[in-house]
């Protein structure tokens, strides 16, 4: 309720007068489940007045607050040197005007803002036809964006009309502009949207014989990992915070224990965790579900962090931000949770982010004995190929099958046998 964050009855009067009056009390209510502190609701609530004044200087009723108008109203603002700080932060009475709009259109009071960007119905067919035959999340279809909508303005939007001069051409220009790696990424979204053509019936089944193979030397790099003795220190560092303690500490151990990757924690749901069977579920790529052994400390952190640090909440995702709006955390979080965990540890890593965990665990297991199927069970990988490049740290392993280097003697009697040979001939 408004009269539950404003106390003073200048203010309260003043606000009551607004034509945004009539929505302040669900405003209010609003915030309060998006977990912002009660003193950032009544700065929040401050910024209405000059928004109000406003709004009726200009005529405006608050269902033609649209983006247009929020826009205009920024400019003013900006304009009248009221948007900013000294320091370049943005004032909060603004913020809070920007929040007015947003609760505005999630109540349906005004139309959202139309997408700028909208794509052409091509690849929004092709979104809908990875999604329901081949289970692809969000992340790798945005990954698919990055290389096909300039592919689009290239090519145009008539499969049809496409040839295999044009695609080459495509993607040499980008093979000159960009890495290997780009161009491979590249050449990949390409050969899968034009295989999605094929299926459709919307170009000819040959084209996909257009994209030529980039270059690219598998197991070429050593997996990047830190020792076990490594990640028990960045785990213990969790202590040192003292917001998120409990829940940067549980974010570990799921990285470090059962090697998921950072989508994988960031989509760990409440109804995902049996409790009574000491498992986790994880849906992986394609929409596989695996289920895991959870380990006792890792079910421990979890329970600490359930219980004693995660706001109260209905959201079904099991970590959340910590700062308003409440939501779930995303996968660039959870990647920051570890490299804040460097930064406190001073550690000295050959990368910072989830991943890392996740091949430490894979070598800590080839270490202690795994083989490599086993490992790939637990990585969930679909092929023994995307394991075999752990075998490379292997060192017993590899002193098996790698020969000898010749002694001093070895080589004397090489040499002899070598002239030998030559006299012989």
């Amino acid at each position: 309720m408004l009269t539950q964050h404003v106390t003073s009855p200048i203010s309260l009067s003043r606000l009551q007068t607004t034509v945004c009056s009539p929505y302040l009390d669900g405003y209010t209510d609003w915030l309060v489940a998006k977990h912002y502190a009660s003193s950032t609701i009544e700065l929040f609530l401050f910024g209405i007045l000059p928004l109000g004044h406003w709004l009726e200087t200009n005529g405006l009723s608050i269902s033609r607050f649209d983006h247009h108008a929020l826009d205009v109203f920024r400019h003013e603002r900006a304009t009248l040197g009221k948007r900013y700080h000294r320091s370049g932060k943005q004032k909060a009475a603004f913020r809070g005007a920007m929040c007015f709009h947003e609760y505005l259109v999630a109540k349906g009071v005004v139309e959202p803002q139309p997408e700028a960007n909208k794509r052409c119905e091509l690849l929004a067919g092709f979104e809908r036809w990875m999604v329901c035959h081949k289970g692809v999340r969000q992340v790798t279809l945005t990954n698919h964006m990055y290389y096909l909508e300039p592919f689009i303005v290239t090519m145009g939007d008539k499969p049809r009309l496409y040839c295999a001069k044009a695609v080459r051409s495509h993607l040499l220009q980008v093979s000159t502009s960009y890495t290997a790696s780009t161009a491979q990424a590249a050449s990949t979204s390409i050969r899968t949207f034009l295989r999605y053509l094929i299926a459709t019936g919307q170009c000819s089944d040959t084209l996909v014989g257009a994209v030529p193979k980039i270059a690219h030397r598998s197991l070429r790099t050593l997996p990047r990992f830190i020792s076990p003795d490594d990640i028990e220190q960045l785990i213990d560092s969790c202590s040192m915070t003292t917001l998120t303690a409990r829940r940067d500490r549980a974010v570990l151990l799921l990285l470090a224990r059962l090697a998921l990757r950072a989508g994988d924690v960031a989509a760990l749901e409440l109804t995902d965790i049996d409790w009574r069977e000491g498992r986790i579920k994880v849906a992986g790529k394609n929409r596989r579900e695996f289920w895991l052994p959870m380990p006792q400390d890792v079910g421990d952190a979890l329970v600490d962090y359930i219980q004693n640090e995660r706001p109260n909440s209905r959201e079904q995702r099991v970590i959340l931000k910590c700062i308003a709006p409440m939501r779930p955390a995303s996968r660039t979080l959870i990647s920051s949770i570890v490299r804040r965990a460097i930064d406190r540890t001073g550690m000295d890593t050959p990368s910072a982010g989830a991943h890392l965990l996740r091949h430490s665990a894979a070598t800590a297991m080839l270490a202690q004995g795994a083989t490599l199927a086993q490992i790939g069970s637990v990585l969930r990988h679909s092929s023994i190929n995307t394991t075999a490049i752990y075998a490379k740290v292997d060192t017993n392993l590899l002193n098996k099958v790698a020969a000898p280097w010749p002694s001093s003697d070895d080589e004397q009697h090489s040499e002899i046998i070598h002239k030998t040979g030559a006299d012989s001939c």
